[in-house]
């Protein structure tokens, strides 16, 4: 089961690293659920953008790309104070429109 406040990447195929925002429901066996911890779904949801291509470049296995989670563990979010983190995510939501 997933809900909206988690995200969601897909964790094999050629498609692999792909993130996006969760919706209530159920996952398939090739998606990875992340629940937040600490941090705030949207931060940690652009952060996960950010470094979506480096994911998706240093994939495991030889067949059907994976995520390599030696990769995905060794990522570093840099966590401001709740309020910094909902500030960057409205300000980058203000870029984007």
């Amino acid at each position: 089961m997933i809900d909206r406040r988690s995200l969601a990447m897909v964790w094999d195929g050629a498609r692999s690293g792909l993130v996006f925002k969760g919706q209530d429901g159920s996952l398939g066996s090739t998606i990875m659920k992340i629940t937040p911890f600490l941090v705030e779904s949207d931060y940690l949801y652009y952060f996960l953008l950010l470094k979506q291509d480096f994911i998706q470049k240093n994939t495991k296995g030889t067949g059907i790309p994976h995520v390599n989670p030696e990769i995905l563990g060794k990522l570093r979010v840099p966590l401001a104070l709740l309020k910094e983190q909902i500030d960057i995510v409205e300000k980058i939501e203000e870029l984007f429109s």
